[in-house]
């Protein structure tokens, strides 16, 4: 597993990117965001988020007491602890799926305002039976607990928003299975020409595409079915040291008493046609995430403004 590295590009995407995302959400639900991710030794993305966090709940799959050590000592130096802050032990995909960490401790909290997904390696990792415990199983299950916790206590989540954010390595152990499902399942969702496209893409050299397609997909998907409407920003692409990542934000909104599934209010060719931004010279390029997010996570103020300009800028590339 290649081990996590802070570098100015990614503070870059927290800075420019996350945060007016995260500081929209903020306001929306008129307190500070719980957090649940994976900050690093030195919890750079709670520091840059700092003003909009509330209650902190960290992961760490290193054993080494000494890094575990750091992440509390520089915790301490936030003044996280006054608002609640927990240091989970453990692979990240594991806790997601059986609620607990290593030590058998579950998560301080039962719904989270923020997911903070900032893998090292890639979205999908399959055994030698073809299952992969990261990558769709491990969104579903963060996303059951989440409804469970909406269903449960509507009161306690107030407008049941909250931010996803997953970044991942272009290089997955996927034994093909994203190029295929999008030559042959996303192909069958789009118009013809978009679809020819979708089947001429290769199988290497373009991963990053490939995983756009795919991970927003997923997200879409699982999102739906389980009655969150969502929205997703447009994919970042960019490399830090010799590692090229994806960097996926997305906005979910509970929806009370869905059984069906939730229409989302992007459609599909929009979310299909999702420009990829990129990062150069420390700015984000492509797209911009608008410091005024619409509150689409109001029923009655849906995110147009933001859909209007995103789809303007897509007409205009083609």
């Amino acid at each position: 597993m290649t081990q996590y590295i802070p570098t100015e590009i990614k503070r870059a995407i927290r800075l420019e990117w996350d945060l007016p995302i995260i500081e929209t959400v903020s306001e929306l639900l008129e307190r500070p965001l719980s957090y649940f991710g994976l900050p690093g030794p030195d919890v750079q993305d709670l520091q840059d988020w700092r003003e909009y966090l509330g209650v902190c709940t960290t992961i760490e799959k290193d054993p080494d007491p000494n890094v575990q050590r750091l992440i509390r000592t520089n915790a301490i130096k936030l003044g996280l602890q006054e608002q609640g802050f927990q240091l989970l032990l453990g692979d990240i995909d594991d806790i997601l799926l059986n609620g607990r960490d290593s030590l058998q401790v579950n998560p301080s909290l039962d719904w989270y305002d923020l997911f903070n997904l900032d893998y090292c390696g890639g979205w999908l990792y399959k055994d030698r039976h073809g299952k992969s415990k990261r990558g769709p199983r491990t969104i579903e299950a963060l996303i059951h607990r989440q409804r469970k916790k909406a269903d449960d206590k509507p009161e306690e989540v107030g407008l049941g928003c909250f931010v996803l954010l997953v970044t991942v390595n272009v290089r997955s152990r996927d034994r093909g299975e994203i190029p295929v499902y999008i030559r042959k399942d996303i192909a069958r969702i789009v118009n013809g020409a978009h679809a020819q496209a979708l089947c001429s893409l290769p199988e290497g050299g373009v991963e990053h595409w490939h995983l756009k397609y795919y991970v927003v997909q997923n997200i879409v998907q699982l999102a739906t079915t389980s009655g969150f409407l969502p929205f997703v920003f447009p994919p970042l692409y960019y490399s830090s040291g010799r590692s090229f990542l994806v960097h996926f934000a997305s906005v979910l909104k509970y929806v009370p008493r869905q059984d069906a599934v939730v229409v989302p209010k992007q459609s599909t060719t929009t979310l299909m046609r999702l420009p990829m931004a990129t990062v150069k010279r420390l700015k984000v390029t492509g797209f911009r995430p608008l410091k005024a997010l619409v509150p689409f996570c109001d029923p009655l103020r849906p995110i147009r403004k933001y859909v209007d300009e995103m789809e303007h800028i897509m007409t205009e590339s083609r």
